[in-house]
């Protein structure tokens, strides 16, 4: 069971912003079992909660990007700060709360955009220390024919300009 998503973005937490994210990740341990997904159940009570997919204990991880990669992510640590890119495809948990909770840590800019298993599409944006879900549909024209003749005549006219560039440069540089 589970939703299948993948995602694509780049959402940067600036070096002097690291420690701050890591540690309200950290606070989410705090948060009520209701506000956790995951668990275990016995006989009809909830025995352990946890988020999605992660431990109960978030502090397991040592280091920001570290979690980040554990919750599915794709990260590109430089001196700068963390940068997370992509979340190939996978079963989603609760992402949005971790996001949630780094937001005011992240650069604005930042983005990260979702397609889900059933043809859902959505987006992430983080603006002055805000993330913002936005909802989206994927549209397309009425469409144009395409044939060996079209697919050659655009091939030509594009080897044609190539060309011509060339010799434009050519008389320009002599």
């Amino acid at each position: 069971m589970g939703y299948d998503v993948s995602g694509s973005g780049e959402i940067t937490i600036p070096a002097q912003n690291i420690e701050a994210a890591y540690g309200a990740i950290l606070d989410l341990n705090r948060l009520p079992d209701d506000a956790k997904r995951g668990g275990s159940w016995k006989e009809g009570e909830r025995v352990s909660s946890h988020f999605s997919w992660m431990p109960a204990d978030l502090s397991e991880f040592k280091s920001l990007n570290s979690l980040l990669e554990a919750l599915g992510f794709e990260c590109a640590v430089e001196k700068d700060g963390v940068t997370v890119l992509n979340y190939p495809n996978s079963k989603t948990g609760q992402e949005e709360v971790f996001f949630a909770a780094i937001a005011p840590y992240v650069e604005s800019g930042g983005y990260m955009f979702w397609d889900g298993e059933d043809g859902a599409y959505w987006k992430w944006t983080f603006v002055d220390g805000q993330m913002f879900e936005h909802e989206g549909i994927r549209e397309y024209s009425d469409g144009t024919p395409v044939t060996i003749a079209t697919y050659v005549q655009g091939q030509l006219a594009m080897y044609e300009a190539v060309h011509d560039m060339f010799k434009l440069a050519t008389k320009t540089e002599g």
